[in-house]
């Protein structure tokens, strides 16, 4: 059951709501990299793919990131990247890449991801 609706878009639980505040995102390190978002798009059973820039330091598949959206961050865990049509397994700055996010702790729309979200490594 919803605990709030939005016209026709389907509303997360409170527990999802709450999961998104029950503690304060890690500091990033020095060499985090930050990955400015542009879109994002998921495929029936499939992680959720987001692409953008990255604006500095660098991701590696496997790492933990953080996902900053208006209203809260959710927690995931770097699957492919890819920078075209190329996988790699390690991406630096100024690249415009798509990466998968897997293990997302929390339902996305809650996030309130647009342009200007980011995402960061942990």
């Amino acid at each position: 059951m919803s605990w709030f609706t939005t016209g026709t878009q389907v509303s997360p639980t409170a527990a999802e709501a709450e999961a998104l505040w029950d503690d304060e995102p890690p500091a990033p390190g020095r060499d985090t990299g930050v990955l400015r978002l542009v879109g994002a798009f998921q495929a029936a059973g499939q992680p959720v793919v987001f692409t953008g820039w990255v604006e500095n330091g660098t991701f590696r598949k496997g790492q933990g990131v953080l996902i900053h959206g208006r209203s809260g961050f959710a927690r995931g865990v770097l699957g492919d990247i890819a920078d075209g049509p190329r996988k790699i397994s390690e991406i630096a700055a100024r690249a415009y890449v798509s990466v998968q996010v897997r293990n997302i702790s929390v339902r996305l729309e809650i996030l309130g991801l647009d342009e200007g979200c980011r995402i960061t490594g942990i």
